[in-house]
């Protein structure tokens, strides 16, 4: 909890003078539409992006390409999941916050410094490059925070600092350990914001397609702290005490109490109602991959890296598509509705985790393909919705 000195100098470092005269976020030229908004820019490259990573990455396994596992795990998570935070937290902390967020020039600059880090990962270069996008995006999104005082979200930016300091790690720290333990506890710490933002939005999604309160009972708070705790506390084991029985015993805690938070969202109720049933699915990854690791690591009852993908292509691999497709829709001015190709695109990525996650190691190649259908469907379907005006006639 930040104290009233801590906030003037972290608004002093941030050079913030006050709420009423905050510092520019756009440039004053004219804006491309791609630019009106983070969310179009950034939701289309994370489609586009997550499509041609594992078409590249599929390549490498049958040889044609030098791109591995490591590369794999840390452009779907660094470069995808990257991606995805800076079109959801760009576009929806300045409604928190009431301040203005990031467009033009500015946005422009962001993105390129993200895409950098996709150049730099995949032809070569100074690593520094690719160690820019999450510090920037930190900055920009603590300096809203503390503007608006909004400290209920202030764990987010902590969250950015943690995926940050991983990415240094992975880059810089291969004598000291070994970076496929970065990337497990870099997937374990990019679903606290599944489970922090996700699980606040759950209720209300919910309740609002079904036109019901839901009710989350009295240990809903309580729930919440112990469920983000519980991811937290995997994150860190991952690195202190990898692959072991105690980080296995605290993924089984972690996958009971985020499945005990689903209790009263009224899950099966949703099941007329795509848009809202794909984010419960996407949700529901999180108990399962949080209980198989723990299989895995105390009992090995599977494979471990079936377990970690249960968390990367299911809970996040549909959790994004969830999201983005809502957000897209939303912001577009359209109604909130699936469509068959947006419907189609759920099924596909959902039987990519599935096949991924459950089915003979020779299915590997079929659950790519099944990611890349999903997500190539995203981008055809979406590319008017993202790429052209409102359709209400409003700004944005």
């Amino acid at each position: 909890m930040c104290n009233v000195s801590t906030t003037k100098i972290i608004a002093k470092v941030l050079k913030i003078k006050s709420s009423k005269n905050p510092l520019p976020l756009s440039l004053p030229l004219p804006l491309p539409l791609m630019l009106a908004n983070p969310h179009r820019l950034f939701f289309l490259m994370t489609a586009l992006f997550g499509t041609l990573a594992m078409a590249l990455w599929l390549a490498g396994l049958r040889g044609g390409m030098a791109y591995d596992s490591n590369w794999h795990g840390h452009e779907m998570i660094f470069g995808f999941v990257g991606a995805t935070f800076a079109g959801f937290l760009l576009t929806a902390v300045p409604r928190w916050t009431n301040q203005p967020g990031l467009k033009g020039g500015w946005l422009a600059g962001l993105f390129g410094v993200w895409a950098l880090g996709r150049l730099t990962m995949a032809f070569g270069g100074p690593i520094w490059l690719d160690l820019l996008f999450l510090p920037i995006l930190f900055v920009v999104v603590l300096r809203q925070i503390v503007i608006a005082r909004n400290w209920r979200n202030l764990a987010i930016p902590v969250m950015l600092v943690m995926m940050t300091a991983l990415n240094g790690l992975y880059h810089l720290g291969e004598a000291i350990i070994d970076p496929g333990t970065v990337l497990r506890a870099s997937v374990y710490t990019a679903t606290v914001m599944i489970v922090l933002i996700g699980g606040r939005v759950m209720p209300s999604f919910t309740g609002n397609a079904l036109g019901v309160k839901i009710e989350e009972g009295r240990f809903a708070g309580a729930l919440e702290t112990a469920s983000i705790l519980a991811v937290f506390t995997v994150a860190v084991l991952s690195l202190l005490a990898p692959d072991s029985a105690v980080h296995g015993a605290a993924a089984l805690v972690a996958g009971v109490v985020l499945g005990l938070r689903m209790i009263g969202w009224r899950s099966a109720a949703t099941w007329r109602l795509p848009i809202v049933w794909v984010l419960h699915l996407g949700y529901v990854w999180l108990p399962i991959g949080y209980l198989l690791t723990g299989f895995a690591e105390i009992w090995g009852w599977l494979d471990p890296s079936a377990a970690l993908h249960a968390l990367t292509a299911g809970a996040i691999g549909v959790m994004i598509l969830a999201m983005a497709t809502r957000a897209s829709l939303g912001h577009g001015g359209r109604e909130i509705h699936a469509d068959w190709a947006t419907i189609t695109a759920y099924v596909c990525v959902i039987a990519a985790a599935g096949m991924r996650v459950f089915a003979p190691p020779e299915w590997i190649e079929a659950a790519a393909v099944a990611w890349i259908v999903g997500y190539g469907l995203f981008v055809c379907a979406f590319w008017p919705v993202l790429t052209r005006p409102r359709v209400d006639g409003k700004p944005g």
